[in-house]
């Protein structure tokens, strides 16, 4: 916890947000085992992996490594609720939403 509020501190906020969506499952040895139950926190940290790496090292004052893993069958069921689900759901019921997407080209933002 202390380092995630470090990343915190350091700028680094929407990492440590992506790292609370992930379990971590095993250490061995310098290696930190995280399995992601979302898509995009996994994606996220996949990408930015580098930063996480030298934030870690800041931290633990050693090398630190990361095997990400995504848990798919938690994934799927975020999907299935996530904001993009339930806004194409939207889209495809409501005639108002699809005049506003067609006409202004409104679209999800969060």
């Amino acid at each position: 916890m202390e380092f995630l509020q470090t990343l915190e501190q350091n700028g680094q906020a929407r990492l440590a947000s992506h790292l609370r969506l992930c379990t971590l499952t095993e250490v061995h040895a310098q290696t930190f085992k995280l399995k992601c139950t979302s898509r995009v926190a996994y994606e996220t940290l996949l990408d930015d992996l580098h930063i996480l790496s030298e934030g870690a090292r800041a931290f633990y004052q050693a090398n630190v490594f990361f095997e990400l893993s995504l848990d798919k069958t938690m994934s799927a069921a975020n999907e299935e609720n996530s904001l993009e689900a339930r806004f194409k759901a939207l889209a495809e019921k409501s005639e108002l939403v699809r005049y506003l997407i067609a006409e202004f080209g409104a679209e999800l933002s969060y």
